[in-house]
């Protein structure tokens, strides 16, 4: 089969394209996959893949929606789709696939004018505007949590299946050496990929105190200077960027991080407990909402992030260790659903009743 896949603006958005692309190549699904999109992270991605990618320049609408300037938006976004009809006309696809972002528009609105077969994909639990539209016109709309579904204008081509996501736990010792750090019970810190200023200074004053945990710290590139002297410390790795994110994930019992959807689903996938502050100027909010659906299952406790400081860390810090435990526990009760494998059944269920009908 061939499809045109697209989502961007965020890594929340692009990396679930690209875990559904990764297993349907890896189970023979897809002979050929185009991707597009605007001027955001997969522009520079997308390549890395070895997908051939088309760009755009579109951006996301403005606050409020209602604003005049959004016009200009939303002419941006039907020129794309008149190019992006050129592009399927002559590739001929299968199926399109979204995962949200102002990105995902265009080719959604190209694939409804030449009635190709649309799926979209919703990663939080507040459903973002791009998503909300799609999901009208979209043949299966897949979404990560339960709480989505009052969102999206249609329910009946809802699925529940949570997130595609790329991670595999390997053993900790093992990820612990790769660190360089020895096997005891391990912090790790990132603040999402351009990094936070708030959480890196928060947790600072608390790791360079402390030698009775590991700590594993992404600062991102603007803050790496200010913190790598710190890598002096036995217990304290730091690192302004980390391309091996299995390993990083698999040698932490407790991570500190923002709250976007692939992380929430990444600490689920793998069962990891979690210390949550929610981006502030997250689009609609939506990390806050992320971050207190792991709170009420008890699998995180959440700081909002004009009230996060030190003191309040250390002591967030020292209540959830002693709750590593209990939170594994309740992680084993939980099912975390294979959404790779029911977002691909699905699509060729549907794609093959329409084909026989």
């Amino acid at each position: 089969m061939r499809a045109i896949f697209s989502g961007g603006g965020t890594g929340g958005h692009l990396y679930p394209a690209l875990a559904v692309i990764k297993y349907m190549k890896d189970i023979g699904m897809l002979s050929d996959v185009k991707y597009v999109g605007g001027y955001g992270i997969e522009k520079r991605v997308v390549p890395e893949y070895g997908i051939e990618y088309f760009g755009f320049n579109i951006k996301g609408l403005k606050r409020p929606k209602r604003s005049p300037s959004n016009v200009k938006v939303i002419l941006q976004y039907y020129m794309a789709a008149f190019k992006i009809k050129k592009i399927i006309k002559e590739f001929k696809p299968d199926f399109v696939f979204v995962t949200g972002g102002y990105a995902s528009i265009p080719l959604a609105i190209a694939a409804k004018k030449l009635k190709i077969p649309i799926f979209n994909q919703e990663q939080n639990v507040y459903v973002g505007f791009a998503n909300r539209f799609i999901n009208r016109f979209s043949l299966v709309t897949f979404t990560n949590f339960d709480r989505s579904v009052r969102y999206f204008p249609r329910k009946d081509n809802v699925i529940v299946c949570g997130n595609p996501v790329m991670r595999n736990r390997i053993n900790k010792d093992k990820a612990l050496k790769k660190f360089g750090l020895d096997n005891k019970t391990t912090i790790g810190i990132f603040g999402g990929s351009g990094g936070s200023e708030k959480i890196n200074d928060s947790i600072k004053t608390i790791y360079k105190n402390d030698n009775v945990y590991n700590y594993i710290h992404i600062t991102g590139k603007r803050d790496y200077n200010r913190f790598k002297g710190l890598n002096n410390k036995e217990n304290v790795k730091i690192l302004d960027y980390c391309g091996d994110m299995d390993s990083f994930y698999s040698a932490c019992d407790l991570v500190i991080s923002r709250a976007g959807a692939m992380t929430i689903s990444e600490l689920m996938a793998l069962k990891i407990p979690a210390i949550l502050i929610p981006h502030p100027f997250a689009a609609e909010n939506h990390q806050f909402y992320n971050a207190e659906y792991l709170q009420k299952q008890g699998l995180a406790m959440v700081i909002e992030d004009d009230k996060l400081n030190s003191n309040i860390l250390k002591d967030y810090i020292n209540k959830m260790i002693t709750e590593i435990g209990e939170i594994r526990k309740r992680y084993e009760k939980i099912e975390i659903k294979d959404s790779l494998k029911t977002i691909t059944n699905k699509i060729l269920e549907v794609l093959n009743e329409r084909k026989n009908n």
